[in-house]
């Protein structure tokens, strides 16, 4: 390990690796623990550092790593696993070392009585279940230059921008979307158990939204945590429709100082994964996202003729899953 202050810079993993000692001995702590969720990694791979990580280096002294934490290691951390769509909303995320699935313990709710004095209750036996969450392994690739690798050092936020849109395109596109083929997790829009509400056409009425936050609470959904997602196109077509016609009051309003939208007084949230025509009403607190071991990252030299243009590819593997802990709280309405 290289003196403190040294920083923990990307753009050197994309030079002389044998030369790079500080980013590789990071590295080789995290590897052996990932190794044993991703399986035995090729001598190119690379374990980037994690927010865990990170996090353990900050409850040390400086003279034990903790200043390392502030030397570039968490903002290559934070592009390796950036922060979600679902997680600023409030979805918790859950970083685990071991291997295989894990399951999420859920207690349900039990039943209760009013009592006589002196007297006992009667006995209500509390019913728990558990959601199994499984890694599922998304590749985000981004390709660079010949001249963007020789600017990487002088660009490496730019870098590390596009790797963390990247990752977040790639993981938001199977959380929101996907349906558990092909190697991709169930997303939102195939959660079993989760309400629906019908919807006459693409663009949902005041009388079909209305009906939709009404199966929402009917299920104890809480409204103060509640949200919209939708696609963008959505979102503007119901700023575009009124309430009823001519009166000038329209289904989707954006006021405050954020500029945030809210349709019926619940704010919304849009994301071009989620199709048009489709819009959840969801307590996001009741979302998991899961991460198995450490970003792998893989740069690619060789194929498709790389190495005669001098062009690289990064490849940037997260194992990871989603899990609703109470999909009653999740209301999907579709046309």
């Amino acid at each position: 390990m290289k003196p403190p202050g040294h920083h923990y810079r990307l753009a050197n993993l994309l030079g002389d690796r044998d030369g790079v000692t500080y980013e590789t001995g990071i590295s080789n702590r995290l590897r052996q623990p990932s190794e044993k969720v991703f399986g035995p990694a090729g001598s190119d791979a690379t374990f980037l550092p994690t927010a865990t990580f990170c996090r353990d280096l900050g409850l040390q002294t400086g003279a034990l790593g903790g200043n390392l934490v502030s030397a570039g290691i968490e903002a290559v951390a934070a592009a390796a696993r950036p922060q979600l769509l679902l997680e600023r909303l409030g979805a918790q995320r859950l970083e685990v070392s071991q291997t295989g699935p894990i399951n999420l313990p859920i207690w349900q709710a039990g039943s209760g009585a009013w009592v006589a004095d002196g007297a006992a209750p009667a006995a209500s036996a509390a019913t728990v279940r558990s959601i199994t969450a499984s890694g599922k392994m998304a590749a985000a690739r981004i390709a660079l230059s010949r001249r963007l690798q020789l600017q990487a050092a002088d660009l490496e936020q730019v870098v590390l921008n596009e790797i963390s849109a990247a990752v977040a395109d790639t993981i938001e596109s199977g959380f929101l979307a996907a349906n558990g083929s092909s190697n991709k997790p169930l997303g939102l829009l195939f959660t079993p158990g989760a309400g629906n509400q019908a919807y006459a056409s693409a663009t949902p009425s005041y009388s079909e939204l209305a009906d939709q936050i009404g199966t929402y609470a009917a299920a104890d959904g809480v409204l103060e945590r509640a949200c919209w997602l939708m696609h963008p196109t959505t979102a503007v077509a119901l700023l575009k429709q009124e309430i009823a016609a001519n009166t000038g009051n329209m289904l989707a309003v954006i006021s405050g100082t954020n500029r945030q939208p809210s349709v019926l007084g619940i704010p919304a949230y849009t994301s071009r994964h989620i199709p048009t025509g489709k819009v959840l009403l969801t307590d996001p607190s009741q979302i998991v996202t899961i991460y198995w071991g450490a970003p792998q990252l893989i740069i690619d030299r060789f194929s498709n003729g790389k190495s005669a243009s001098g062009a690289a590819e990064l490849i940037l593997f997260n194992l990871c899953d989603i899990a609703v802990l109470h999909p009653a709280h999740l209301i999907i309405g579709s046309n």
